[in-house]
C-alpha cells in the first residue's frame, strides 16, 4: 500500500466513493484500485462488514468470518454503505465526534458505490435503495434483480471467472444490456474473478484470474493477463468513469469511447451520450 495513516487531508473538497470488500475479504483487499483512485482525488472510505469480513477488530474484540450468516449479511451490506455516507456527511459538517481533518473536504453531490464479488453486489444494491449514489462501479459481481436502470454504472467481469461462473456473468451482461442509463462492461478476456483483487501481490499463482488457468470451454492451459495490464485496464477505465461521473469532467468521455486494450478486453459503453 502507499498510504499513510492519519495523513492530513489537502485543501479542497473531493468526491467521495465507497467501497464493499468480497465475501470474507477486508476493508484492505483492493489496494490496487483505492491507493491508485485516492490519488486521483477522491476520498475513498471502506469498512469491514462485521461477521462477513475474515475478521472484523472492535474495541471490545474481534469478530471472525461467519458463513452461516451470509444471507442476513446480503441484507446488512447495503445498511452499512448508507450508514457509511451518513457519518462521512457528519465529518463534512464537523459535528461533535467527528474527525476534523474532513471538515468541508467532501463533496458529497455525486457519490459512487463500489465494490468486488459479494461487494459488487452490495454497491449494485444500494443505488437501489439508497438515491444519495449517483454511480456505481461493480467489479465480479450482481444480483439478478436490479431496479435502478439509470444510475450510472462501470460493470466489470473476467471471461475465465470460475467463481461466479458464466451464470454470474451473463446476470451482469444482462444488467447492461437493458441499461437505460449510462452502462459500460469491461470484460477482460482472460480475466477471471480475482483479477480485481490485490492477489496477484499476495499470491502469483493462485488461478481464477492469477497466473495459470485452464479455459472453461476445451480445457486448455493459459496465462491469466499479467498484473501489470490487468491494473492498467481497471483503473484506466475507473479514473475516467469516475471524472465524467463524479466531478462532472467530460474530457473523461473521449477514453470511454475507445477500447485501449483490444487484444485483452471487451469494451461496450451504451448509452454514453446521457
Amino acid at each position: 500500500m502507499n498510504s499513510v495513516r492519519d495523513a492530513p487531508v489537502r485543501s479542497g473538497r473531493y468526491p467521495i466513493i465507497i467501497f464493499s470488500h468480497g465475501n470474507g475479504g477486508s476493508r484492505y483487499q483492493n489496494t490496487f484500485w483505492c491507493d491508485y483512485v485516492a490519488s486521483h482525488g477522491y476520498i475513498i472510505v471502506s469498512a469491514d462488514h462485521t461477521g462477513n469480513a475474515g475478521v472484523t477488530i472492535l474495541k471490545d474484540g474481534n469478530v471472525p468470518y461467519q458463513g452461516s450468516e451470509r444471507i442476513s449479511s446480503a441484507a446488512d451490506r447495503p445498511k452499512d454503505m448508507s450508514y457509511l455516507l451518513d457519518q462521512m456527511t457528519k465529518w463534512n459538517a464537523g459535528a461533535e465526534g467527528s474527525d476534523p481533518r474532513f471538515k468541508g473536504r467532501i463533496d458529497l453531490e455525486r457519490p459512487c458505490a463500489a465494490g468486488m464479488s459479494f461487494g459488487s453486489m452490495t454497491a449494485v444494491r444500494v443505488a437501489d435503495t439508497d438515491s444519495r449514489f449517483k454511480s456505481v462501479i461493480a467489479m465480479s459481481g450482481a444480483y439478478p434483480q436490479h431496479t435502478n436502470l439509470k444510475v450510472p454504472t462501470l460493470w466489470m467481469i473476467g471471461t475465465e471467472d470460475r467463481t461466479i461462473g458464466p451464470i454470474g456473468n451473463s446476470v451482469v451482461r444482462g444488467h447492461h444490456e437493458k441499461h437505460e442509463g449510462p452502462s459500460y462492461l469491461l470484460e477482460l478476456k482472460n480475466g477471471g474473478h480475482y483479477s480485481f483483487t490485490d492477489m496477484f501481490k499476495m499470491n502469483p499463482n493462485h488461478g481464477d484470474g492469477v497466473g495459470k488457468g485452464v479455459r472453461r470451454e476445451g480445457g486448455a492451459e493459459f496465462e491469466f493477463t499479467s498484473m501489470e495490464t490487468t491494473y492498467k485496464i481497471i483503473n484506466s477505465y475507473s479514473v475516467a468513469f469516475l471524472s465524467v461521473y463524479l466531478k462532472g469532467d467530460m474530457s473523461g468521455k473521449a477514453f470511454l469511447h475507445e477500447n485501449h486494450w483490444p487484444t485483452d478486453l471487451i469494451w461496450l459503453p451504451r448509452n454514453s451520450d446521457k
